[in-house]
């Protein structure tokens, strides 16, 4: 059987072929663009995760502690924080410290020489993995005993997050909105090869040819267009997203990139969406014919 059908799915791709060279290379041409577009999106996408997680990382809780708290309630608070989820470390920062830091940040700015006594609390630097979970990570810290105040530059953060999902929801609508180009450019290719073999089609069937016999080349043959196309759009994508990181490293050196690794798993997850695509459009077309 599986002999069978790559005989018939070769004689149809070559009869394609010939009969509708200029529709096939439209076709690829076209599922190529689409896909291009998608693996840019995309790989626009996952550098804006990084930056997200980027983000995530510099952003801190600081939870102020009381004037009276001892060092072993301090480090208590510290644990419990450290239990809570999203939370990635919590770190103890004395009045000392805390005072030497803001001579480092104003340095040059203010002169604190002349403070004789150190006004400023200690507290718990917290970090989160995700800038999402900050406000609920603070809300959660802000009732507990021996925190005198919370603070995490709401309004930044919100504003941040609101950005955030506006951008990732356009993304993503754009990348499903041109996979489903691609799925019914495809679909009505394959239509097309079908209804001009028809005749073919309706004598393997009176022959008694099952509908796998008939189903499956003409899959394979959407699957191979799919291919090409992804493919043509990792060769043009790839050398492109190479070059224009390494400029963009050079411009902005602390923005975070994708790593090779992840741009190359990217390519290969447009080689199967490409696959895919191009099969399950070939199937829907089939499937309609034969019922």
């Amino acid at each position: 059987m599986i002999l069978r059908t790559l005989q018939f799915f070769l004689l149809e791709l070559t009869s394609s072929l010939k009969r509708n060279t200029v529709m096939t290379v439209a076709s690829v041409t076209t599922v190529a663009v689409l896909i291009f577009l998608s693996g840019f999106f995309l790989i626009l996408f996952m550098n804006l995760e990084h930056f997200k997680q980027n983000i995530a990382s510099e952003m801190e809780i600081h939870a102020y502690l009381k004037p009276a708290i001892s060092q072993q309630n301090a480090d208590e608070l510290k644990r419990q924080i450290l239990s809570f989820e999203h939370v990635v470390s919590v770190t103890y920062v004395s009045q000392d410290e805390a005072l030497s830091r803001l001579r480092a940040d104003l340095k040059n700015q203010i002169d604190l020489s002349g403070i004789m006594q150190n006004p400023l609390p200690a507290y718990l630097s917290v970090k989160v993995k995700d800038p999402e979970a900050i406000v609920s990570v603070a809300e959660q810290i802000e009732p507990l005993k021996g925190i005198a105040d919370v603070n995490y530059l709401q309004k930044i953060i919100e504003q941040f997050i609101s950005v955030y999902k506006t951008a990732e929801r356009l993304f993503l609508g754009l990348v499903i909105f041109i996979l489903l180009c691609s799925l019914i450019i495809i679909h009505n290719t394959i239509r097309l090869g079908v209804f001009g073999r028809k005749n073919e089609i309706e004598i393997m069937q009176l022959v008694g040819a099952s509908r796998g016999i008939i189903r499956w080349p003409f899959i394979l043959e959407g699957a191979f267009y799919g291919f090409l196309g992804a493919f043509v759009a990792v060769c043009c994508l790839l050398p492109s997203v190479q070059a224009l990181s390494k400029k963009f490293a050079m411009l902005f050196p602390l923005f975070p990139l994708i790593t090779p690794g992840e741009l190359w798993e990217m390519m290969a997850l447009l080689l199967m969406i490409g696959i895919f695509v191009g099969g399950s459009g070939s199937y829907l077309s089939v499937n309609r014919y034969l019922e």
